[in-house]
């Protein structure tokens, strides 16, 4: 557990310090994944939504990457509208990433 955390830290800082999106989208991919393949159930339902945000953060940080300011736009306006939608599937399927978007949200530097 503590190793998945550090794992999440690292993931957070290289998005936040090098718009490097790639870990943070593989973790979340992995958190909405393992639930389906291990069929576990949680009050009934399964992750729907972490994917899709893992892909915005992929867009975003490649847009980035490639210099392409309007599709990088685009990529953040779509991930903040969809954070507001992943956050109770985070809150039980991706807790760090919850932990984080708290954070962010009560306008810390992120």
């Amino acid at each position: 557990m503590l190793v998945d955390l550090q794992e999440w830290l690292y993931a957070v800082e290289a998005f936040t310090l090098r718009s490097d999106g790639e870990k943070l989208a593989r973790l979340l991919k992995e958190a909405h994944r393992r639930p389906w393949l291990a069929g576990k159930r949680e009050n009934g339902d399964l992750p729907l939504r972490l994917q899709n945000m893992a892909q915005c953060i992929e867009r975003f940080s490649r847009s980035v990457w490639l210099l392409r300011l309007f599709e990088a736009l685009e990529a953040a306006a779509r991930a903040q509208a969809l954070a507001r939608e992943v956050e109770p599937e985070a809150a039980r399927w991706a807790k760090p990433f919850n932990i984080i978007f708290i954070i962010c949200s009560f306008g810390a530097n992120c």
